[in-house]
């Protein structure tokens, strides 16, 4: 019986379409968190912060006061823009495109 069931499952499985497989998803990973979506539709996402995607803000440490301000200001800058942006892994919109 469990040989019929996976014969069955690996001849019938396929992907759903939705934002996790979407050419405007932008997948925001860390190291110490699980993965979360955004769609970047319009492409004009700002740097994340995330260490793991190396887009950290000032570096890994704060220098001068300027560096300090850089990366306030980029945090800002993501808080806004993710804010509207994050989507369900498991969504879909009418502009969805897998086409790369």
């Amino acid at each position: 019986m469990k040989k019929l069931y996976f014969k069955l499952a690996k001849q019938t499985y396929f992907v759903l379409n939705s934002c996790a497989n979407c050419k405007h998803v932008f997948i925001f990973k860390e190291y110490d968190c699980g993965d979360t979506y955004y769609c970047n539709i319009e492409n004009d996402r700002p740097l994340c912060g995330s260490v793991a995607l190396n887009e950290n803000f000032a570096g890994n440490a704060f220098g001068t006061k300027d560096d300090e301000k850089i990366y306030y200001k980029s945090m800002k800058k993501w808080d806004k823009w993710e804010e509207k942006h994050k989507v369900e892994a498991c969504g879909k919109c009418d502009y969805w495109n897998h086409e790369i």
